[in-house]
């Protein structure tokens, strides 16, 4: 399940939102904002040392003829490991949007693009898993029997 538009958007928005948020903590020195500037270096750093531990616990083991995790499919790819790096991306995801977002703020209102942004995400995944909403082992079509 996957679509190469959204495949390619999630990529390019992420490396250029967490530049962004880098960007935003190399220049943030004003004492009165200290508390949020160790959070996002602690965000950053759980991030980081997440997509490391992962590729760490992947590399260093031969899985043979496992079916998983395997060669084609170790542990970096696992989505309920990668879960715990969901918090803190999102705090880097949304703080550089914000930080991208700051030279036009006062013409359009944030909420505007994470809207778009939102129903893109929504309309993205819909269309990638429409098999799946029609399948008849789907648990919603087992309530409409």
């Amino acid at each position: 399940m996957q679509w190469s538009v959204a495949d390619g958007f999630y990529v390019i928005s992420s490396f250029l939102l967490l530049a962004a948020f880098a960007t935003y903590l190399a220049k943030w020195s004003t004492p009165e904002n200290r508390l949020s500037r160790i959070s996002g270096l602690v965000s950053l750093y759980l991030f980081v040392a997440s997509v490391l531990f992962l590729a760490t616990i992947s590399l260093p083991f031969d899985f043979h003829r496992c079916f998983y995790p395997s060669h084609e499919l170790p542990y970096f790819v696992s989505g309920r490991i990668i879960c715990g790096t969901l918090l803190p991306f999102a705090l880097i995801y949304l703080s550089g949007f914000e930080y991208l977002w700051r030279p036009v703020r006062s013409y359009v209102h944030p909420v505007i693009p994470l809207a778009v942004f939102l129903i893109f995400v929504t309309c993205s995944e819909m269309f990638i898993r429409r098999d799946v909403f029609h399948s008849a082992f789907n648990f919603l079509s087992l309530l409409g029997n």
